[in-house]
């Protein structure tokens, strides 16, 4: 099945590479440790996602990987694949167990962080005030020193205006 998937992907990426997009995404949301153990991922799709990356980089784009869920245990094992970017890195608060500033501390700057902003308990529940304190502690733990791609990995469709608004106002200010 990886492997029938792997060649099914290899498809996707060389249409893109060849309308001219910059980046693929890739990834697998069910590879979680929400439903496997690490040692499951490390011999499943560990080795699937990595050649997927080295594609996509053969290819001269860039690559993101997207996993959401529990992902700590496998966090070092996703930037070892090769990886541009990872994301979503889920807070506690939307089922994931991944800590923003410690994932920093782990992977450095060998791949680019993206997210644990959670869009339905913070940036939906709001208020405003909430919403600015927990964007500025996502900036200050992993947008010191680049790396780091402040977002949620949606919004809702009933997100307020101002909720969304308390999200630029962080950014603006941080920057």
């Amino acid at each position: 099945i990886m492997e029938y998937r792997y060649e099914q992907l290899k498809v996707w990426i060389d249409l893109f590479a060849e309308i001219g997009v910059d980046g693929v995404y890739t990834g697998d949301a069910s590879a979680s440790c929400s439903l496997f153990s690490p040692n499951t991922y490390k011999n499943l799709f560990f080795e699937y996602q990595k050649k997927s990356i080295e594609y996509i980089h053969k290819k001269g784009l860039k690559a993101l990987l997207h996993i959401c869920g529990k992902i700590s245990g496998i966090l070092e094992l996703m930037a070892d694949t090769g990886a541009d970017v990872i994301e979503s890195l889920d807070t506690f608060s939307a089922g994931g167990d991944i800590d923003l500033g410690e994932a920093k501390k782990r992977v450095g700057n060998k791949v680019c962080l993206k997210g644990n902003i959670d869009a339905v308990h913070v940036i939906l529940s709001g208020p405003p005030e909430k919403i600015y304190d927990v964007c500025m502690d996502a900036l200050r733990n992993a947008g010191m020193n680049g790396g780091y791609i402040f977002s949620t990995e949606q919004l809702t469709r009933d997100t307020s205006k101002e909720h969304v608004l308390a999200m630029v106002q962080a950014r603006d200010d941080f920057s």
